[in-house]
């Protein structure tokens, strides 16, 4: 597996990486959310009143690091991005149903099944796609994977 993301990574453009360091950015209601490449980290931030609320990161290519989930079908996708940490469980999600965008942060307490959603009012930057071919598929997931 680490061979097709060292290849997959050979192939994508150096500009995917270098220049557009942001895959994904929104307001919330009290902040926002953001999911970038800083170095060789993915790093997923919630800032909420000016303050980080969530700050998580993984090396980009770590096994046990982020994942993805995609699912597509006529007029519906839905992408997910995810993380767990400590007990927790951290989802930057896109949804496209019915020509209507939405999209946001779901964090789970793992220990009693408490989620928490943030929803966005505006979506920034978009580009959770180019992540798909480079992140490990959450194979547990019913929403599948792209191969």
């Amino acid at each position: 597996m680490k061979f097709k993301k060292m290849f997959l990574m050979m192939l994508l453009p150096l500009s995917a990486f270098s220049n557009n360091k942001i895959f994904f950015q929104c307001a919330t209601e009290n902040g926002s959310i953001n999911l970038a490449l800083v170095g060789e980290n993915l790093k997923l931030t919630m800032k909420n009143n000016d303050s980080i609320f969530i700050e998580q990161s993984s090396k980009l290519l770590e096994s046990k690091g982020f994942s993805y989930n995609y699912y597509s079908r006529y007029n519906t996708e839905y992408y997910r991005v995810t993380y767990s940490n400590n007990n927790m469980g951290y989802a930057i999600y896109k949804n496209y149903e019915d020509g209507q965008y939405n999209g946001g942060l779901q964090v789970t307490d793992l220990n009693v099944n408490k989620e928490y959603i943030y929803d966005c009012n505006k979506i920034h930057v978009d580009k959770l796609d180019k992540l798909l071919n480079v992140l490990e598929c959450d194979k547990g997931s019913a929403l599948g994977c792209i191969d």
